[in-house]
């Protein structure tokens, strides 16, 4: 199943990106990097991931994002 998260540069999500590949997803993480900052993960070189820096407000892209996932998960402020 291919995954859109959403917040995913986040403390949380950090987590939860990992868990979703270990259990053999592939993720899409979405992030504006304006809470963290750039903050290098453990599995940003893992063929099964891939980030996409931007605004989930901005729905264009939200769009065209999850026009290629099964499922999206959003992190909320």
């Amino acid at each position: 199943m291919k995954i859109l998260v959403t917040g995913a540069a986040g403390f949380i999500c950090g987590y939860l990106v990992q868990e979703l590949l270990d259990a053999g997803h592939e993720v899409m993480g979405l992030d504006n990097f304006s809470k963290y900052g750039h903050a290098e993960k453990s599995y940003d070189s893992n063929p099964r991931y891939t980030f996409v820096e931007g605004d989930a407000k901005n729905s264009v892209l939200l769009k065209e994002l999850l026009s290629d996932c099964d499922q999206s998960l959003q992190q909320r402020q």
